[in-house]
């Protein structure tokens, strides 16, 4: 379950989006003292997406996306404009299939089915 406050990361990351953003000097910047007041509803917003934010999985995303931004931005935008700049999350590799030895299986199968047939015989017709 992800908890309401965003973690460190996360949030270090939209400030340093969002004050970079502010040091372009795009058109329609917010006013200085209305920066940490934005930067702060960018996380809130960002955060409460439905999206499990992983460390691990999403840093580099974030950061790509505020890279794409800054190359092209002439206007400030909103957090949805910026989420249209997330790069998907990078695909991981699946897992092997487990190995199991096929008369181990057999034999667990048998015994199930033993099980069953020993259900069966002892229920009330």
């Amino acid at each position: 379950m992800k908890s309401e406050q965003p973690p460190l990361w996360f949030a270090n990351i939209i400030i340093s989006g969002v004050q970079t953003l502010y040091g372009l000097n795009v058109a329609n910047r917010p006013a200085a003292d209305q920066v940490i007041p934005l930067a702060e509803v960018w996380i809130e917003t960002l955060w409460s997406k439905n999206i499990g934010w992983e460390q691990d999985l999403d840093s580099d995303r974030l950061h790509k996306a505020f890279r794409a931004i800054f190359g092209e931005v002439s206007e400030w935008i909103t957090p949805a404009q910026y989420m249209q700049h997330l790069p998907p999350r990078p695909k991981q590799q699946a897992l092997p299939p487990p190995k199991y030895p096929a008369e181990k299986a057999r034999e667990n199968i048998a015994k199930i089915q033993a099980m069953l047939r020993d259900k069966i015989k002892t229920m009330p017709h």
